[in-house]
């Protein structure tokens, strides 16, 4: 149930409900989501974003997408997915798609790994997003 005070906090946070406010997290949706599509490693390999390899893994260590698609890869065992190679008639092997990758070792260090990795990410964007909130409170 709402008491007096309550409307107080509910009239103040109403700017996040306003339509000007939605269309614009919906035109920022797409810069946020981005980076994290691509560094995730999913569509292509990090590496060969840059001229330095490391560059692109070290980039995506700073991702969500890298360490969730890492644990989702270790769990459902995405190594084992990857087709045997295939010899043509004259001895040929056709080049793969795609390749066994550590990231997706079906292992419990490695799953640990991921996991561990989110809930550090997840941490660090709980205590920045709690020392925001505390410069904006006007209770102090």
């Amino acid at each position: 149930m709402l008491v007096p005070q309550d409307w107080e906090k509910l009239s103040r946070c109403q700017g996040i409900f306003d339509k000007k406010n939605g269309s614009q997290a919906n035109s920022a949706l797409p810069l946020l989501l981005a980076p994290q599509i691509i560094f995730s490693g999913v569509l292509f390999s990090v590496g060969s974003l840059f001229k330095i390899e490391k560059i692109g893994q070290y980039l995506s260590w700073l991702t969500v997408s890298r360490w969730s698609v890492g644990a989702y890869g270790s769990l459902v065992n995405v190594n084992a997915m990857v087709p045997k190679p295939i010899e043509l008639p004259d001895r040929t092997i056709l080049p793969q798609l795609f390749e066994k990758s550590a990231v997706y070792e079906p292992t419990l260090q490695n799953l640990a790994l991921n996991w561990g990795i989110l809930g550090l990410h997840a941490a660090v964007y709980l205590t920045v997003t709690l020392l925001l909130q505390k410069r904006k409170d006007v209770f102090k």
